[in-house]
């Protein structure tokens, strides 16, 4: 009769897709995270950039219109600075 251990062995081919697969999905959720926070600071560059100088173009509630569908990002900023 032969004795066979029992404590388990860590078997690496069965571990590595799971760190793998767990490694990328972090580095995707970080990368998305880090993505979003450059996305909106530029959006809020930008609308700090060129919102005053289109507000200050229309001067009649037609343009200020044109304007509002021309650069969506200058809806709030010219709703809240036309009251």
């Amino acid at each position: 009769m032969t004795t066979q251990e029992t404590t388990p062995k860590l078997d690496i081919k069965k571990a590595l897709p799971l760190i793998s697969t767990v490694l990328v999905l972090g580095l995707m959720a970080k990368l998305s995270v880090v993505g979003y926070t450059k996305w909106s600071e530029y959006n809020v560059t930008r609308t700090a950039a060129i919102c005053p100088a289109l507000f200050s173009i229309s001067r009649s509630a037609r343009d200020t219109l044109i304007v509002m569908k021309a650069e969506p990002l200058c809806n709030n900023y010219v709703l809240v600075n036309l009251k």
